[in-house]
């Protein structure tokens, strides 16, 4: 189990004309390289350019997406013993995500 995680995920979506960015709460999972983000009615997949390891410290690489190209910034977190990444297309973020084995202690936070 040590290439399978979980977590949350939030989408930072416009809908409406004036382009106000709504919240859309997700969730999200690792198996080895690739990353799956889950949201009502959309989603998205891409392929880690490495294993998760905690002595990765802060690693950043592009991905294309429909979208256009996203930077993901993933940084683990020692005190959480998680991930956290960040999605952005150019300065606005549109993804933003945790990441930790199931028998991490976040797991029972469902609100997350």
């Amino acid at each position: 189990m040590d290439g399978y995680f979980e977590g949350s995920a939030i989408l930072f979506s416009s809908f409406s004309p004036d382009h106000c960015r709504v919240p859309i709460k997700g969730s999200c999972s690792v198996w080895n390289q690739k990353v799956t983000l889950r949201f009502p009615a959309t989603g998205a997949e891409f392929d880690l350019p490495r294993l998760l390891c905690k002595e990765m410290g802060r690693h950043e690489f592009e991905i294309s997406h429909h979208q256009g190209q996203v930077m993901v910034m993933l940084e683990y977190i020692p005190e959480l013993d998680a991930y956290h990444g960040i999605g952005h297309i150019g300065r606005t973020t549109v993804w933003d995500f945790t990441l930790y084995h199931p028998d991490n202690p976040l797991a029972k936070l469902e609100c997350l």
